[in-house]
């Protein structure tokens, strides 16, 4: 400024620009324009990133990801973070070095699982006990079959596979059968009767030779020897209907109840091996005679862990051969006359019968399925057995096969035996195992009387084979209730052993073949 006297007098001011922000459309991108008071123009671009807020949906499992950007914007998204899993680390059995003299070892074992969520937090999801079992899916992502453990299947069905005591006599019997077969060494007693080797024409021709051959059992037979599951004070029960009497004047006798009971003994040799003597009829009503132990002596009570039903109705011995099958009006007939017969055995399986001393309402009930060549549920036994509520859940239907399978060697079917059929209460419990005996031809003498396996074959035969399974499966998970166990033989039946497969038509072959490997190892089969 200039005054009037002439003298100047200036001023100096501070004049900020101005600014004006602009964003980009990816919101991250900010121009700055900064116009000076001269009209001087200037631009700065920055990349500002936007803040992030996470939230957690109640699931913990539901992540929401919020990004608030600088002009304003605020986008979401969602994604599910899947919980990782912690633990579940397995430690396999250990086995003394000396395990058939001292039969330590170490069980298996799991160690608790838990979830880790993405929130942080943590949740305990199975400890192998009753409170809190393993989730069988969780084991089975880690291929842990067999955890000494509770386990709950997907249907939320538990159970406990805890270990029992192996028997360290199993070693000594699986060895037995290094060679493939066993050779008795001498004569031995057998619920009353001498069981030995080859005899010619009977005892008063030619005497007996003392050994007995015995073909081995299938590998995992062995295999359950070698840990010590044997089957070992699982108390079986061989109700026959057959009495336990041999040498009726004719070579051989009545040699079913012996044979049945010498093939469970094959499949399970460290059980109580018990049998029902049939001199008693039971028609009359009256008691139902005595149950013996293996030598034969009168046993004591006990609870019975398994019963095996060799027996059911011949519908051809009763009604004749007709033609190429049985008649629906001859079953009828059958039924109708045998009806007093079988309600009276069903009520004694149920327990609602008593057999003094013996408790039989936590017995796996193994009913060999009939040799009839027709569908399972026609035959009068499998029929009131599987539609009694106390009996069905713990109950096995047990067709025949014409020898034991292999995946590289499959069976079939033999054309005796009777099948599943349609009607699901039966189909449901029906499995498949060999009918065949484990000797030759006349190389087991019973009382001096030479036992013929030629055209000795029958689904009486194919259900001893799986009580030997069952009873090797409850001394190994003793813990486990009848219907438990019986669901395990059930689930763990396999198809990929037999001529059918891939196409095995349930009507026919049911749940499949018996498989005792399976069943001792069952977690990712149970249902």
């Amino acid at each position: 400024m200039t005054a009037c006297n002439g003298s100047v007098t200036k001023s100096v001011a501070v004049i900020q620009p101005t600014a004006v922000e602009t964003w980009a459309v990816d919101h991250i991108t900010k121009t700055t324009t900064f116009t000076f008071g001269d009209g001087t123009t200037t631009r700065t671009v920055a990349t500002v990133q936007p803040t992030s807020v996470v939230t957690w949906g109640t699931d913990r499992i539901t992540k929401t990801t919020k990004l608030i950007y600088g002009d304003g914007t605020i986008i979401r998204s969602t994604t599910a973070i899947q919980p990782t899993i912690t633990g579940g680390v397995y430690s396999a059995p250990v086995y003394a070095s000396d395990w058939a003299q001292s039969g330590s070892l170490t069980k298996p074992s799991v160690s608790p699982m838990s979830y880790v969520y993405g929130d942080g937090t943590t949740g305990q999801i199975g400890a192998g006990t009753a409170l809190l079992p393993f989730d069988q899916s969780a084991l089975s992502a880690r291929s842990i079959t067999d955890p000494n453990a509770v386990v709950k299947s997907s249907t939320n069905r538990v159970y406990d596979l805890s270990w029992g005591t192996p028997d360290k006599m199993g070693p000594t019997y699986a060895a037995m059968f290094t060679s493939g077969s066993y050779t008795y060494p001498s004569e031995f007693t057998m619920m009353g009767h001498t069981i030995s080797g080859q005899c010619v024409d009977g005892p008063a021709n030619g005497g007996c030779a003392n050994g007995f051959v015995l073909a081995a059992p299938l590998s995992d037979v062995i295999d359950a020897y070698n840990q010590g599951w044997t089957g070992k004070n699982v108390n079986v029960l061989m109700f026959d209907q057959y009495h336990w009497t041999i040498g009726n004047g004719v070579a051989g006798g009545d040699s079913h109840g012996i044979t049945t009971m010498f093939i469970a003994k094959r499949y399970a040799m460290g059980a109580n091996l018990l049998g029902l003597d049939f001199s008693l009829d039971l028609n009359t009503g009256k008691p139902l005679g005595v149950i013996r132990d293996f030598s034969g002596s009168v046993a004591a009570g006990a609870a019975i862990q398994v019963i095996n039903m060799s027996f059911g109705t011949n519908y051809w011995s009763i009604v004749g051969r007709t033609g190429s099958s049985i008649r629906r009006y001859d079953i009828t007939y059958v039924d109708n006359v045998t009806r007093s017969y079988v309600a009276e055995i069903n009520n004694v399986i149920d327990g609602s019968i008593s057999m003094t001393g013996f408790n039989v309402r936590d017995a796996v009930v193994i009913k060999a399925a009939g040799n009839d060549s027709i569908p399972g549920n026609l035959e009068n036994y499998a029929k009131a057995l599987s539609a009694n509520a106390t009996i069905s859940p713990r109950l096995l239907i047990v067709g025949a096969l014409t020898k034991a399978g292999s995946v590289s060697y499959p069976a079939r079917m033999a054309s005796y035996s009777n099948y599943a059929g349609t009607v699901t209460a039966v189909q449901d419990r029906f499995l498949v195992a060999s009918g065949t005996v484990p000797f030759a031809d006349g190389a087991l003498a019973i009382d001096g009387y030479p036992v013929s396996s030629t055209g000795n074959e029958g689904t009486s035969y194919a259900a001893p084979r799986v009580a030997g399974y069952v009873a090797v499966v409850r001394q190994k998970f003793p813990n486990l209730t009848a219907a438990r166990t019986a669901d395990i033989l059930l689930s763990t039946a396999r198809y990929d052993t037999l001529s059918c497969y891939p196409y095995c038509n349930k009507a026919i072959y049911g749940q499949g073949e018996a498989s005792l490997g399976r069943a001792l190892a069952p977690v990712g089969y149970l249902r």
